[in-house]
């Protein structure tokens, strides 16, 4: 059930012409690490179109002019990039952690490298102090406050023209930062592939898999 304005623990975005946010800096050439469905380059964006469009953290969102900013998630390491999409919904406890063979089917993982230096607001470490914020009043909250953790993102957008997404420690694997990327600000033609993306359901990508569901006490089931 969703809470309540009142019960969240997610405060309203404050007015950001009194607050001067981190900026982290993904220097040229470092590589982010997503996986995504390998009906798309690994370089497209999320344009939030189709039915149902699932929502995240931080998408989707319309900017002043209603246009709906695609968006596109990574992290900095392999296992948090599964972490955050193919376990996103396995329970922390209980009898129930499992992923079926067929969340795989269509999935794949990548490396990118952006081409520039890439501004990322930092919500994390003292980026968030500067924001009078915890992990868990923005970060690290359940998805029934996504409707607020999205409005931080659209204020964060319309405020900061010069910011090309938001970087935040995961989660669900809480040692690697994440980080979300805005497509009007960031553009495929900014993302070279550093490495060609693998099938997660076969060969090296399902490697991955069996070994990051091994390490957090996963099974892979049929």
């Amino acid at each position: 059930m969703l809470k309540s304005a009142s019960e969240s623990q997610v405060p309203d975005p404050p007015d950001f012409s009194q607050l001067v946010p981190a900026i982290d800096r993904w220097p040229a050439g470092t590589d982010f690490v997503r996986v995504f469905s390998h009906r798309y380059p690994v370089t497209a964006f999320n344009a939030g179109s189709g039915t149902p469009v699932a929502k995240g953290r931080f998408h989707f969102f319309a900017d002043g002019g209603a246009r709906v900013i695609p968006v596109m998630y990574g992290a900095a390491q392999e296992f948090a990039a599964l972490a955050e999409t193919v376990f996103h919904d396995v329970p922390i406890s209980g009898t129930s952690r499992v992923v079926f063979e067929s969340r795989l089917g269509s999935l794949s993982i990548g490396r990118l490298q952006p081409t520039r230096d890439l501004c990322l607001v930092s919500l994390h470490g003292f980026g968030l102090h500067r924001l009078s914020l915890r992990a868990q009043n923005l970060t690290d909250t359940n998805a029934s406050d996504y409707p607020r953790t999205i409005e931080w993102a659209r204020t964060l957008h319309a405020a900061l023209p010069d910011i090309d997404g938001l970087a935040w420690m995961s989660r669900q694997f809480n040692s690697s930062l994440a980080l979300v990327l805005f497509g009007d600000r960031v553009s495929a033609a900014d993302l070279a592939v550093s490495a060609p993306p693998v099938p997660l359901l076969t060969g090296r990508g399902r490697d991955l898999v069996d070994s990051a569901a091994n390490a957090a006490g996963i099974a892979v089931v049929r």
